[in-house]
Formats: C-alpha cells, structure tokens, sequence
C-alpha cells in the first residue's frame, strides 16, 4: 500500500520551456555577477578585483560539482563562497549567507511549475497521501523561497535537499532521511523524478517503487545507463492513477 509520494523538483514539477543545459549554465554566470556586484557597492571587493573573483567562484563552483559526483556528498553554496572568500581575505558568515541568497534570486525567474503540477499535487492530497520533495540542490532556503514564490509549498507534508542532508540523490542516506521522516517503510513509498540515475535508480536501491517522468533531453550520466524504473510516464498527471492500480491490487 504507497501512503506516500515523493517528488523531485526541476524537470519532474517545474520546467522551463526553452531550457538548454548552456542557458542553465548562464545562470551561474548571472548570479555571481549579481553576488559581485553586491560586494563592490558595499566596499568589500573592489571592482578590479571582480573578474578573478567570478574566475575563483566558479573554478571551485565546478570542481564540487563534479566532486559531488564520485562522493555524493553535496558542496552547498555557502561552501563554494566561503572558499572563494578565503582567498580574497573575506571572514564574514552573515556575508555569506547574504550572498547566496543573491547568487540563487535569479532562479524564480528561470523556473515555473508543469501545467499539470499544482492539480496533480491537489488529487494525491485529495487521496490522503502525504507528499513530499526531495531535491538536489546546493541551498537549501533558495528552494524553499522558490516553492513560496512558486506557490507550491503548502503541497508538501515535507521538503528536504540534499544542501540540508549534506548528500546527494543517489546516495541511499538521503532516501532513508525522507523514509525515517516520514516514519514509513521503503514499501509504502513512491518516488516519481525525471533523473534515471539520481532519482529512479537511487530510489529503487533502496526499495522503493520508482516512476520516470520522461524529459526532452538527458544528462550526460544519464546516457546508456542500464536501468529500468517500474513505470514510465509522459505528464506527472499520469501519478495518481498509477497510484491507484499499485493500491487496488
């Protein structure tokens, strides 16, 4: 018997329509402009300093993220900046946290929920399941402030990332916290993602029933992967009902 659903975030919830791994990838470029910016108005980095600031910030940017892929272990935000900090003599915590905030405002504007998102998350309420979201993602209050401005966070019974965790999808420590949260067994939960590794597999591992959300593109890691997630779907309108064929049987 499923008494619980949890959800990814980007691609399985939430889309852009023109999206490119390029355009996504511009949002990094983007947000550390803003973050620079910041810095030269109140005086803490001066502007000549601004190009090798950005350079800094997202060579270590991109060594965790590819890090985060042998360890699964998750590099937040506040990390990268605090090691980006250290080399221009920067000892500030509160500054830190202000300046992920900017790094992250920009994504409201990239995101918005699927069509069929709030009415699907409306019917698996409706039908007394709890709800949950488990995303990778390097900042945790940037997700939750994108779920406000989304609309979207009343849905969840529960919502946790992997900033929070400090692991990544897949590693089985970040199921298993939504799994002793929930206070329920692998059994009684669904995990529905767009990612076949990060979500699909890294669920199934642990013993849960998966469901791939089919996108227009896929990662690279995703590419030649050889696993088969329980069901595939094409709109996330499709859980409910699945929902219901796994209970009735």
């Amino acid at each position: 018997m499923i008494k619980a659903v949890i959800f990814d975030l980007g691609f399985t919830l939430v889309g852009h329509k023109d999206f490119t791994i390029p355009k996504y990838l511009d949002l990094i470029d983007k947000g550390i402009n803003n973050v620079i910016n910041y810095l030269v108005e109140i005086g803490i980095l001066k502007k000549e300093n601004a190009r090798k600031f950005a350079r800094k910030f997202k060579k270590i940017k991109y060594m965790a993220f590819d890090k985060s892929f042998d360890d699964l272990v998750e590099y937040s935000t506040e990390y990268c900046l605090t090691k980006t900090f250290e080399e221009f003599k920067i000892k500030d915590n509160d500054l830190v946290n202000k300046c992920a905030g900017i790094f992250h405002a920009i994504e409201a504007e990239f995101w918005a929920p699927f069509p069929n998102t709030k009415p699907t998350l409306e019917k698996l309420k409706a039908m007394g399941l709890k709800v949950a979201l488990l995303s990778n993602g390097p900042y945790d209050k940037g997700i939750k402030k994108l779920l406000e401005i989304l609309e979207l966070k009343d849905y969840f019974d529960l919502i946790e990332t992997s900033a929070n965790i400090g692991y990544t999808k897949p590693n089985p420590l970040t199921f298993n916290t939504i799994l002793k949260k929930l206070n329920l067994k692998p059994e009684e939960v669904i995990m529905v993602g767009d990612d076949l590794l990060n979500d699909c597999k890294g669920a199934s591992d642990v013993g849960l029933l998966c469901v791939k959300v089919k996108k227009d593109f896929n990662f690279p890691y995703e590419v030649g992967l050889k696993f088969k997630p329980d069901f595939t779907i094409n709109d996330i309108s499709e859980v409910p009902d699945i929902i219901k064929q796994i209970n009735e049987i």
